[in-house]
């Protein structure tokens, strides 16, 4: 009698801990994930004057606004938000509609990004010497555009690069010897320009 007593207080005893891990709200993994994806003002302004510069008639901008949760900029098209601190690390507006500008200097403060593509986007002018500032890039393509001038500027604090592209633009003058520092790179596409001189070695 008494053993059958205990099991029935330890059956009622279980049966009360689950209802009450079920009622009380858990931190989960989902819930973590959903907060380190929450997007940092400073990089919103900075994707915000990207918009305005480059165009905002383009369709790769309808999700960039600030209503409400749209105001997330980790949750915009072509944006990329990563890391433990959920910096954008990832911007792509290549195949972009209705982009006739240079790349805007502020573009330069997104210091944390790792990938940028721009390839097919209608872009035009030199590399801003703000694009040095960008030295976790590993993934760099600015194919199929307009852009003009040595590309000094652009590879010389770029070390981290694995991949980049530069095919189909109007760069002009000799492959800077900055080129050597660049040990990490595994792929380099440089055809359809004005260069002049030798790949460094």
């Amino acid at each position: 009698m008494v053993k059958k007593a205990l099991h029935i207080i330890l059956i009622s005893f279980l049966l009360l801990l689950l209802l009450f891990t079920t009622l009380v709200p858990s931190e989960t993994p989902v819930h973590v994930h959903a907060r380190q994806l929450r997007c940092h003002d400073d990089e919103r302004r900075t994707l915000l004057e990207l918009k305005g510069s480059l165009g905002s008639d383009s369709p790769c901008f309808e999700s960039w606004k600030m209503e409400r949760e749209a105001g997330n900029c980790c949750s915009w098209t072509g944006v990329v938000c990563g890391g433990p601190s959920s910096h954008v690390v990832g911007l792509d507006l290549g195949l972009c509609e209705k982009l006739n500008d240079p790349i805007p200097p502020e573009i330069g403060r997104l210091v944390h990004l790792q990938e940028l593509s721009l390839s097919e986007s209608h872009l035009e002018g030199p590399i801003p010497p703000s694009v040095s500032n960008l030295t976790e890039l590993v993934y760099l393509d600015l194919s199929f555009n307009y852009f003009h001038g040595p590309i000094l500027p652009l590879l010389s604090n770029l070390t981290r690069l694995e991949e980049l592209f530069l095919v189909e633009n109007q760069f002009t003058g000799d492959i800077p010897l900055s080129m050597v520092n660049l040990t990490r790179l595994t792929r380099l596409h440089l055809s359809t320009n004005q260069f002049t001189g030798e790949i460094p070695s």
